[in-house]
C-alpha cells in the first residue's frame, strides 16, 4: 500500500508506516476492535467472578475484599482503553511537526522547510528522513549559486589563474556531488517520498551550471552522469574548469 502522509510504498500489514510512523487506519481499526472485544470480554468475566468466590467466603470483609478487587481491575482495563484511544503524545507530537515539514513541502517552500526542521531540536530518525535528505541538497545548492555567480564574474573578465582554476573545480565537484546524491536517491526510488524536491533540485544545478558555464550537454554527460562510485574513478575536473573559464 502507499502510505497517505509521505507516498512511501509499504506493507498493508504495518500498524504505523516506518518511514513517517503515519498509523494505517486499516490495520489500526482492527486493533483496537480487538482490543475493545477482549476488555469486553474480560469485563463481563468479571461481572460474575466476585459473586462467585463472594459466596466461597463466609466473612463479610472477603466479600468486600473481592468486590473492591474486581472493581479495580475493571479500572485499570478502563485506563488501558482511554489511553489506547487518546494515543501516544509523544506520537501526536511527531505527527504535528511533519504536518507541519509537509505543509511546506508540498507548497514547495523548501526555504521554509529547511527553517521549521531547523527549530525542531529531535527532528531526527527515519521519519524525517525525507525533510532532512532535502533541506542538505537545498542548503548545498544555496553556496553553489554563490559560487556560479564568482565563475560567472570571472569569465566575463576574462580573468584565469590558478585561484580561479581551484575555485571554479570545486564549485563542479560540488555539484557532480549533488547530482549524485540525487541520482542515487533515484535509483532506490525516491524511498521517502523527495521525489518532487529532488528532480527539481537536478534542473536547477543544471541551469545554474549552464547559465555560468556555458558547459555542453556532451560535457555534462561526461563529467555529472552515471558516474562511479568509487572516487578514483571519477574524470579530472581541471581540465573541464580551465576550458570554461576560456569560453
Amino acid at each position: 500500500m502507499i502510505c497517505k502522509n509521505c507516498g512511501a510504498e509499504i506493507d498493508d500489514t504495518l500498524l504505523l508506516c516506518p518511514y513517517c510512523n503515519t498509523e494505517n487506519e486499516t490495520v489500526a481499526a482492527e486493533e483496537h476492535r480487538d482490543e475493545v472485544n477482549f476488555i469486553l470480554d474480560q469485563a463481563e468475566e468479571l461481572k460474575t467472578r466476585p459473586e462467585r468466590i463472594a459466596k466461597k467466603v463466609d466473612h463479610k470483609l472477603g466479600r468486600i475484599a473481592c468486590y473492591g478487587v474486581a472493581g479495580f481491575v475493571v479500572l485499570l482495563l478502563a485506563v488501558f482503553v482511554i489511553s489506547r484511544i487518546i494515543g501516544d503524545p509523544s506520537i501526536k507530537k511527531m505527527e504535528k511537526k511533519i504536518a507541519k515539514l509537509e505543509s511546506f513541502y508540498v507548497a514547495g517552500d523548501y526555504a521554509g522547510m529547511c527553517e521549521c526542521l531547523d527549530g525542531m531540536e529531535d527532528a531526527y530518525g527515519e521519519q524525517f528522513k525525507k525533510y532532512r535528505n532535502v533541506q542538505k541538497i537545498y542548503r548545498w545548492m544555496d553556496n553553489q549559486e554563490n559560487s556560479y555567480k564568482i565563475i560567472k564574474e570571472y569569465r566575463e573578465k576574462k580573468s584565469q589563474g590558478t585561484s580561479q582554476t581551484d575555485i571554479t573545480r570545486r564549485a563542479l565537484g560540488t555539484g557532480r556531488d549533488l547530482l549524485h546524491e540525487i541520482e542515487q536517491a533515484e535509483i532506490a526510488g525516491f524511498r521517502y517520498g523527495e521525489s518532487e524536491a529532488m528532480l527539481y533540485f537536478r534542473e536547477e544545478i543544471y541551469r545554474m551550471m549552464k547559465e555560468a558555464t556555458d558547459i555542453t550537454e556532451e560535457e555534462i554527460d561526461r563529467y555529472f552522469r552515471g558516474l562511479p562510485e568509487e572516487e578514483e574513478g571519477l574524470p579530472d575536473l581541471t581540465e573541464l574548469a580551465e576550458s570554461l573559464l576560456a569560453r
